[in-house]
């Protein structure tokens, strides 16, 4: 019996400590990528998400022992952060905020912090360089496909401007022709919509990227569909029974009154 429950601990103690590997993994990753700016947040998330990386990092803020160049800027703010905020006030303002995350554990500051990241728009998109049809120059363009569809991005000094969406659900065709990806929505009046990849693999490879994402999106609104008709029919049920026993009630108080009345 000892022997099992040892087991058992072992078991859940080896549990935890792969889940807190994938984690710390899983938050590295993100932070690569936000301050790369793969992952794009506004200044102010960012400075929010700087500052749990450094209690994370750090521990609590202890200004008698840290002063303000405890840190290097670079490792937990972007360059494009950098280039568009004074540095001196992010230097003043970062210690104030990693003071204000005091008595949080690293393991809970890595948790809140892929918390705030999982919310950002740009979440879980998958990003690849396009360019026109028209103007056949690979980089011009930004295609992002995510859980709701296609997002096309313009991208100018390092920034991504949204110029046009492609929502699955008003997604006709998409296709792919050698290096052109083909995008038709709107329905038979709809227009076509075609950008140039570099080949005709990574053409390819959109398609079935899209077509995955697309996949899913339907598998999850028609399980949300039926989800919704269940509930709708288990309200109808419950409401036929109430009014069954509310019938049925009156029947039973009138047959009482008609007996009391014969008597």
């Amino acid at each position: 019996m000892q022997l099992s429950v040892y087991s058992l601990k072992n078991c859940t103690c080896l549990w935890c400590s792969r889940h807190r590997v994938t984690r710390h993994q899983y938050y590295l990753q993100l932070r690569k990528d936000i301050l790369e700016d793969r992952l794009y947040c506004n200044e102010e998330t960012g400075m929010f998400l700087a500052a749990l990386a450094l209690q994370a990092e750090f521990g609590d803020y202890m200004s008698e022992l840290y002063g303000r160049n405890y840190y290097q800027l670079e490792q937990f703010v972007s360059k494009r952060m950098m280039e568009k905020m004074a540095l001196p006030n992010l230097k003043e303002e970062l210690p104030r905020l990693h003071a204000n995350n005091s008595q949080m554990l690293p393991e809970e500051a890595e948790t809140e912090y892929l918390k705030i990241a999982q919310q950002l728009p740009e979440y879980g998109m998958v990003f690849h360089r396009v360019g026109r049809e028209k103007k056949p120059v690979v980089g011009e363009l930004v295609l992002g496909v995510c859980a709701t569809g296609i997002i096309v991005y313009e991208l100018k000094n390092h920034l991504r401007t949204v110029t046009r969406r492609f929502l699955w659900r008003e997604t006709d065709t998409i296709s792919a022709n050698h290096r052109k990806l083909t995008i038709e929505s709107g329905g038979p009046s709809g227009k076509k919509h075609s950008f140039v990849t570099e080949s005709s693999k990574i053409a390819q490879y959109l398609l079935s990227l899209c077509s995955g994402q697309h996949k899913f999106h339907s598998e999850m609104s028609s399980r949300q569909l039926s989800h919704s008709i269940a509930q709708g029919k288990g309200l109808l049920e419950h409401t036929h029974t109430h009014t069954h026993k509310h019938t049925h009630t009156h029947n039973y108080l009138f047959i009482m009154i008609i007996c009391c009345l014969s008597r």
